[in-house]
């Protein structure tokens, strides 16, 4: 709008001095007697462009030329101010765009990485569920083969101890000597023990003559007796055996149970009556 006012102000400035000249020419033909017809061409560009003058072109050299209202320049001025917003919109709108695809992206990657560590978590836990099986299935067998195996030690002690026998019975056989022969097995019967003993603490003991023990004897027969005040073994049916303190097998025994001595008993039918 500014520049519109401009180019019409030098427009009438312009028009103002070219009446001026077109006067004096006219003044000056008057004077000298002149014939006023010559005017015509001093008014005519004004007249010739009518449509020049009204829209505020100037015949002036391009250098003083004034730019009409509504040139290029104001044209890409109004153009280039409406084009802003809208270039300044466009950009925000790519920022956003930008700035949600590397939203995206950092999403899709934080996903891919929490899945493989989850995957990775898995197989580690299927890994420690299969060793700690076959762990526990081995500790199982090794158990097993120990318990299975765990007389290894004394059974071979007791090979000796066959040995000892068959050659026991070889020279019975040849010799046909019933001492020889008892004295063989009574050797063998006391290595057998020491070895158990010493080796194993196992040891046996003898019953008879020993006050009865429940802990220690299981009767099997009893008789009275008035020879003894308290319960006695008379006779070992069977051995019993005692591991590291412990009995594990009671004697088997016949025991002796104490009775009163009838001479010495009183008279129960003679109180009974009362008569002394």
């Amino acid at each position: 709008m500014k520049k519109n006012r401009t180019g019409n102000d030098s427009d009438r400035g312009r028009s103002g001095r070219a009446q001026r000249r077109g006067g004096g020419k006219r003044q000056a033909a008057a004077e000298s007697g002149a014939p006023a017809a010559a005017e015509a061409p001093a008014a005519e560009p004004e007249a010739a462009h009518p449509q020049a003058a009204s829209n505020g072109v100037d015949s002036a050299p391009d250098g003083d030329r004034a730019q009409p209202h509504g040139t290029a320049d104001s044209r890409s001025s109004d153009l280039d101010q409406d084009d802003e917003p809208a270039t300044g919109a466009a950009l925000d709108d790519g920022d956003q765009d930008v700035g949600a695809t590397d939203s995206t992206d950092s999403a899709a990657r934080q996903v891919a990485e929490l899945t493989s560590e989850v995957a990775q978590l898995r197989d580690d836990l299927l890994r420690k569920q299969a060793d700690f099986e076959n762990s526990r299935k081995r500790l199982i067998r090794d158990k097993e083969e120990a318990i299975r195996f765990a007389n290894d030690a004394l059974l071979l002690d007791l090979t000796g101890i066959l040995d000892d026998f068959g050659r026991a019975i070889s020279a019975s056989e040849q010799s046909r000597d019933f001492a020889t022969l008892h004295s063989g097995i009574e050797l063998i019967e006391k290595q057998l023990l020491a070895t158990l003993e010493r080796k194993w603490g196992l040891s046996r003991f003898d019953s008879e003559g020993q006050p009865f023990d429940p802990e220690r004897h299981e009767a099997l027969a009893t008789e009275p007796s008035t020879e003894y005040r308290e319960a006695t073994v008379l006779e070992d049916y069977q051995k019993g055996y005692v591991l590291h303190g412990r009995v594990i097998r009671a004697a088997r025994v016949r025991v002796a149970t104490p009775v009163e001595d009838a001479s010495n008993a009183p008279d129960v039918h003679a109180g009974s009556d009362g008569s002394g």
